[in-house]
């Protein structure tokens, strides 16, 4: 039988908008992810999850949707106690003159959040943002990202074809965002806001 991955591990019942605080004693890798998500984690499977390596805390994530939610932390030095504190912060209702933390960034990496944006707008061309940096592309390069995005049968698929696409055409996006595999949260992100703004199908 095979063992599972050692993490510690907490389930959360989240709201829309709800703000996780997690306090770290040493550096972790920080994962928030769907009940789907953790079963694949559990199973040392290709995972989708906001989250990465951390070196400082709090880490702070802001659930997208209510619902379930797994938050798996796992220790980066073997050779150093984890422990974690785990706060919620339930967002503030409409008659409550506190505002709710906002956070954009859903995924982080070794070395900061990541924050992905698109700017469709312009009819010559497009911006993809990440990391407050800009990267410009044509429409024809746009198209044929998103055509990669139309081909995957299946999200695994779509991130491949995306991957294999930017090494060929734009590698200089992958340093940029520091993407180094078809698995990277920030490419998954950069999908998703194009499969929402395009109704494309491929759900995770």
């Amino acid at each position: 039988m095979t063992e599972l991955p050692i993490h510690l591990h907490r389930e959360l019942e989240l709201q829309e908008g709800d703000l996780i605080k997690v306090s770290l004693s040493n550096s972790a890798k920080v994962y928030l992810m769907t009940p789907q998500n953790y079963q694949l984690f559990l199973e040392w499977e290709p995972f989708e999850a906001f989250g990465g390596d951390y070196e400082h805390s709090p880490v702070k994530f802001q659930a997208p949707y209510a619902g379930t939610w797994h938050l798996a932390v796992q220790q980066l030095n073997e050779a150093l106690s984890l422990t974690i504190e785990v706060e919620v912060i339930t967002k503030p209702t409409k008659n409550s003159p506190t505002k709710s933390p906002k956070q954009k960034t859903p995924a982080k990496v070794q070395k900061g959040s990541s924050l992905v944006e698109w700017d469709l707008s312009n009819p010559n061309h497009c911006v993809l943002v990440v990391n407050k940096a800009r990267k410009f592309l044509t429409r024809a390069e746009m198209n044929a990202f998103i055509h990669q995005i139309v081909r995957g049968k299946n999200p695994l698929a779509q991130k491949k074809l995306v991957y294999a696409w930017l090494q060929k055409e734009r590698s200089d996006i992958l340093v940029e965002a520091e993407i180094e595999s078809y698995l990277s949260p920030i490419l998954a992100e950069m999908i998703r806001l194009i499969r929402e703004r395009l109704s494309i199908p491929g759900k995770g």
